[in-house]
């Protein structure tokens, strides 16, 4: 919610900056139109810098284990049973 405030807020600013602007100035590329992905990108970037070093570790631990979680699971679903009583196991 912190990430969304503060975007639509820069958002907003850009917007009103771009529209506001002479031909003259966006030609010379003085005032550039807000691209809503990249901006959204710089501001979560700048969040996530902010975090502590201790809870950057923890969440790359997090998407670590999901990942292995979700190969393990797709290797699992590679094999094919070729027993009755492999197939209910």
């Amino acid at each position: 919610m912190r990430i969304k405030d503060e975007y639509v807020r820069r958002y907003d600013i850009a917007k009103r900056q771009y529209d506001d602007a002479t031909e003259e100035e966006r030609e010379s590329g003085g005032v550039k139109k807000p691209i809503a992905v990249q901006l959204r990108t710089e501001v979560a970037k700048e969040f996530w810098n902010l975090e502590t070093a201790e809870f950057r570790a923890e969440v790359a631990q997090e998407a670590e284990d999901a990942h292995a979680k979700e190969v393990e699971d797709w290797e699992m679903s590679k094999t094919v049973p070729k027993t009755p009583q492999q197939f209910h196991q």
